[in-house]
């Protein structure tokens, strides 16, 4: 039975690792298979040879080259009467064989012939081999073969009895579905009544807790027949191997792990046996010596000294956590023993031994009922605060944070401020968690409260934590957002301040500016401005979101809000200059659109400054994604909202609250809206964007009635220079009546630009007499991404004067759009397009001015190469489907005639 070398492989090994150069070794291996695939055709093979072959190619795939010959030569060998070709069989099967059909049924019938073989070792290989496999189907055969041996008619050998055992588990890890635990309850306490090695004990304990992960409750059977396994190795009758002057503790540790995960059971029967076996645990738990002084006298002990010394504590330690677990059944039980203990660990000034007292104390944590024991000792804990080592400093700050209340939390959340504040990074993102949760809880709220919250913030570090300030800020509390504020303010006006508490500070005034009067929000205002080019990117998107609330609530703020917001249009970080240009372009919608945006409980009447509700502000203080996309929250929104200037304009109609429904699909949705219509085919146009992307689904309908079909022949997009277009998909094809096609397009934006993408599809109509008609259709595709400059300063109610005075150059006459109300910017365009100037047009975009609920007028200022100013309105009237008509464009300034 003892091994043969085998020389043929020592020698390959060698000379393989005798070559220096990778390129020799990859021709030496490739020569080697080659002589491999030789031997594999011949037909007067031995077993050896075959043996020495296959451990070859073990070998070279263990190093990491690709191997796909020899997988019927392993299956023979696994059927081999020798047993040293028996295991190289097995071992090349394990490590070679994919899951190849044709050999699967021959290795289950050779598995399935070894585990019934006469000889315990080629059993043993079987069993190893079943529970290293991944098969399913080798599983699903072997399954019945193995509950039969397991409980009809089991080994008698031990080794074999504890390979059965594992070989259980590992097939219930890889899938436990065929496992019915309430059959399988009574088998393992029949298992535990009937086995004596305590090797196999140990191994069967490991299966039944991979049970009790899946199904806690209903094991006091077994609990019974523990327990008296406990009794027995602790009173020396079941005789085994022994540690040093241990008896067996590992199966001790993993019996306790056992009563420590299941569910208790208030009625069961052998309660009296389980206070009884806790007491004598306890016991000798008492008697452990502990080191008194530092770590460093612990070094000078043996190493028989330490394991003995570790594995008592991990019985003492699983002891603790039975007793957490059963402590409410057992009203009569004493835990004057188990608090003796502890303060024997914690009264000493070893760093490990603080460590291991740390965790019983937080096993213990988990039962409310021992919490009275455990406050008893809070300033054993206090005191391990200021310990040198970090693990000793972090646990004890998760114990104490659990014992804090409102009897303590004088004592406790000082020390906890302290710790953090002496500790370094690591540390202070371990504790600061631990402390904010501990001041929400127990910290009466008021001012204290408040500057509690503000010294954690000077040492928080993570977004996640400074997430969770934000949330313990929140009040619907007049008074205590009051208190918050004027601890921003204070901050803010300071010396030091770091980044957390800038975007604290910005977050907070941005959630509570209702509560400040108008004077100081210009201050607040250039104090943020000022600390701007301190913070972080997230915090600067946080600064320049308060600053534009700012300015909803007050209009003295907004001329310099827009320019303030325009200077970082272009900044280096895009998501800084993606919050400016989107809290921008809210702007240049105006005033009231921009308010009901940014305060959400906008009322429409002719106040501009809007004061929340408490509970929308509560609504509003979340704390997932608030530091990160501040610019989108209102995207998609249709609150009805009106012009702030119309109170003073002649011409408007007062009691019209409502403003035309295109309108508020430019601005407040992206709904889908059609954008071409002739009979025969309706093209419509769904988009969202962020940032500087753009995704477009042009969606092309068959409208046309009776059963003729519509030929989609060709699909075409050009986008202008500052758009980069793609299409996904091919959307070309022939379309039956009523069917649809969705083409779908994105773009991204590269430099400012006004124009838009120009989309052709050309069509074919099949007559039924004559060649097919061909016809092909453009449309401007209404891309809504682009960044808002300055608007020109226009007020309402000189629009009339304006318009009368441009007299250079007009055109009317009668263009349809389509309902969305994106194509108004192609109205600008058609303004723009007039000026015939170079690429360094500067546009400044669309001021928007309602005359009623069915005709408006937009209007937009450029300035051409040479500094020429020229001004572009336009009007539209709305007819009842939602088209525009009737569209007249003047332009007004030098440029050339219009094209």
């Amino acid at each position: 039975m003892a091994a043969q070398p085998v020389n043929g492989l020592v020698k390959f090994i060698t000379s393989l690792k005798e070559i220096p150069s990778e390129a020799e070794r990859d021709y030496h291996v490739r020569e080697e298979l080659a002589k491999v695939r030789c031997c594999f055709g011949r037909s007067s093979l031995s077993g050896y040879e075959k043996k020495k072959c296959i451990l070859k190619l073990v070998y070279i795939h263990m190093i990491g080259y690709d191997v796909d010959l020899g997988h019927l030569e392993a299956v023979h060998l696994m059927a081999s009467t020798s047993f040293q070709e028996k295991v190289a069989g097995y071992m090349a099967c394990e490590v070679l064989l994919v899951d190849i059909e044709e050999l699967r049924s021959l290795v289950i019938n050779t598995v399935q012939a070894d585990i019934h073989d006469a000889s315990e070792h080629v059993q043993a290989i079987a069993l190893n081999f079943i529970a290293n496999s991944l098969s399913v189907e080798l599983h699903e055969h072997m399954f019945n073969d193995l509950v039969t041996m397991l409980t009809v008619n089991p080994f008698e050998s031990s080794m074999l009895r504890k390979k059965l055992y594992m070989c259980i588990m590992q097939l219930f890890r890889v899938n436990p579905k065929p496992f019915r635990l309430q059959e399988w309850k009574p088998k393992m306490a029949d298992l535990l009544c009937k086995e004596t090695d305590l090797g196999c004990l140990m191994a069967l304990t490991n299966l039944m807790l991979a049970f009790v992960r899946l199904q806690k409750d209903g094991w006091d059977h077994c609990v019974a027949i523990i327990l008296e396994v406990l009794l027995r190795l602790h009173s020396g009758s079941m005789q085994g191997k022994g540690y040093y002057t241990l008896q067996y503790p590992w199966l001790v540790v993993k019996l306790l792990t056992f009563l420590a995960s299941i569910e208790p059971n208030p009625k069961a029967c052998f309660m009296n046996t389980l206070m009884h076996v806790l007491e004598r645990l306890l016991g000798r738990v008492c008697f452990i010596k502990v080191p008194m002084t530092r770590y460093n006298s612990y070094i000078t002990d043996t190493q028989e000294q330490k394991t003995v010394w570790t594995l008592r504590m991990s019985i003492a330690h699983e002891t603790v956590r039975v007793i957490g677990t059963w402590f409410d059944v057992m009203p009569s039980f004493s835990v004057h023993h188990l608090s003796e203990f502890l303060d024997k660990l914690l009264t000493s000034k070893s760093s490990h031994v603080h460590v291991n007292a740390l965790e019983m104390v937080a096993s213990a944590l988990k039962n409310s009922s021992l919490h009275r024991m455990l406050k008893s000792k809070v300033p054993h804990f206090v005191g391990m605060l200021g310990s040198a080592d970090t693990t000793v400093r972090c646990r004890a700050a998760e114990i104490v944070s659990q014992l804090c209340d409102d009897d303590n939390w004088e004592l406790i959340v000082p020390e906890l401020l302290s710790v953090v504040r002496e500790s370094d990074i690591t540390t202070q993102d371990l504790i600061v968690p631990t402390l904010l949760g501990v001041i929400e809880r127990v910290v009466p709220r008021g001012s204290l409260y408040v500057e509690s919250v503000f010294k954690v913030v000077q040492f928080t570090h993570k977004p996640t934590d400074l997430s969770d300030v934000c949330r313990i800020l929140q009040s619907t509390s007049r008074p205590q957002q009051i208190k918050v504020v004027t601890k921003c303010i204070s901050v803010l006006s300071g010396t030091l301040l770091n980044d957390a508490l800038l975007r604290i500070c910005a977050t907070m005034l941005e959630y509570y500016c209702h509560t400040i009067e108008r004077r100081v929000l210009g201050e607040l205002a250039a104090l943020l401005k000022r600390y701007f080019l301190l913070g972080t990117p997230t915090t600067q998107c946080v600064i320049l979101t308060a600053v534009a609330k700012f300015a909803a609530y007050d209009n003295s703020l907004w001329a310099s809000t827009e320019l303030f917001l325009e200077s970082h249009a272009a900044h280096c970080d895009v998501n800084v200059q993606s919050t400016a240009c989107e809290l921008l372009h809210m702007m240049l919608m105006g005033r009231s659109l921009f308010q009901s945006m940014m305060l959400e409980n906008y009322e429409s009447d002719s106040c501009h400054v809007l004061e929340f509700a408490s509970s929308d502000i509560s609504s509003r203080c979340t704390a997932d994604g608030r530091d990160e996309d501040h610019h989108m929250r209102s995207h998609g929104r249709t609150t009805r909202h009106r012009d702030p200037t119309s109170d003073n304009s002649p011409g408007y109609n007062d009691s019209d609250s409502s403003r035309d429904s295109l309108l508020e699909e430019l601005v407040l949705s992206n709904s889908p809206g059609v954008i071409f219509s002739d009979g025969t085919l309706s093209v419509w146009v769904e988009q969202a964007y962020r940032h500087h992307d753009a995704k477009l689904l042009v969606r092309i309908c068959n409208i046309r009635d009776g059963k003729e079909a519509v030929r989609i022949t060709r699909l075409s997009l050009r986008s202008p220079p500052h758009l980069e277009g793609l299409c996904h998909n091919r959307a070309t094809g022939v379309l039956a009546p009523g069917e649809s096609v969705g083409h779908k397009l994105s773009f991204i934006l590269r430099s400012f630009g006004v124009a838009l993408p120009q989309y052709s599809i050309d069509y074919t109509l099949g007559p039924s007499v004559g060649q097919p008609m061909n016809h092909r259709v453009v449309l401007r595709l209404p891309v809504s991404l682009n960044k808002f400059l300055t608007p020109l300063p226009v007020d309402a109610h000189n629009i009339g004067n304006l318009w009368d005075s441009l007299k250079d150059k007009e055109l009317s006459g009668d263009v349809i759009w389509g309902s969305d109300v994106h194509h108004l910017s192609d109205i600008v365009m058609r303004c723009v397009s007039g000026h015939i100037v170079k690429v360094s047009l500067l546009v400044r975009v669309m001021q928007y001015f309602q005359i009623s609920n069915k005709e408006a007028i937009i209007c937009c200022s450029c300035k051409s190469a040479d500094e020429d100013p020229a001004i572009c309105l336009a009007s539209f009237r709305a007819r009842p489907k939602g088209y525009v008509s009737a569209c007249r464009v003047k332009i007004h300034g030098s440029g050339k005639k219009y094209q």
